[in-house]
Formats: structure tokens, sequence, C-alpha cells
């Protein structure tokens, strides 16, 4: 398990530097400002990113994991929700299906 680091969005632009994922890796959520994952997958197949939810329902049944296909050869904009937060200070919990190709990283909105 990798700890990613947040990466400022600058009004004047901003190239992020993706690095390669980890079968699990840890962000940072929205801390006052809109943090969010970009996975790019250059593999020829999708890749699924699992997002675990700590929250429960009203009922007091946990919330689903969020689960999003990158397709093949391309790149996913994931909002890094509160609730993706473990409440242990290690952020949201991120797994993926496959990590041969797949770069991520986590940029915050600064504005």
């Amino acid at each position: 398990m990798a700890a990613m680091v947040v990466q400022k969005l600058l009004e004047a632009g901003t190239n992020p530097v993706l690095s390669a994922a980890n079968l699990t890796d840890t962000a940072p959520v929205n801390d006052g400002h809109s943090n969010i994952l970009i996975v790019k997958n250059g593999s020829g197949s999708s890749v699924t990113v699992t997002l675990a939810d700590f929250l429960s329902d009203d009922a007091g049944d946990a919330n689903p994991s969020h689960v999003v296909t990158v397709a093949a050869a391309a790149t996913a904009y994931i909002p890094l929700h509160q609730s993706y937060d473990k409440g242990d200070g290690t952020g949201a919990q991120i797994t993926y299906s496959a990590v041969t190709t797949v770069t991520s990283a986590v940029l915050k909105g600064s504005f």
C-alpha cells in the first residue's frame, strides 16, 4: 500500500505527474478543496478501480464501494468524497484490478 501525494491544481494550469499505481493505494480526501483521483490505463483491456465507502445509510447498513471501470487506453477523473475517508488518517482506500500499465495522481483544486 502506498500513500499518494496531493498535487495542487493551479490557475495557470497543471501538468500532473502520474506515478505507477499499486494494487492498493491511499489518498487524501476532500479537506475543504475538491480532491480528484486521476487514473490512466495504458493497458489493452479495462481496469476496475474500487474506492471503499465507510459511511452507513440511515438503517445502519454499510454503503457499497464506489467502482469505476477505466476503459483500455483511457483516463478517468474520480472525485474523492468525504465518505471514502476511513477516519484513521490514511484517507481513501483505492484498489485496482490490475496495475501493470496503470498510472495515477491526486489533484487538489485550490480555487
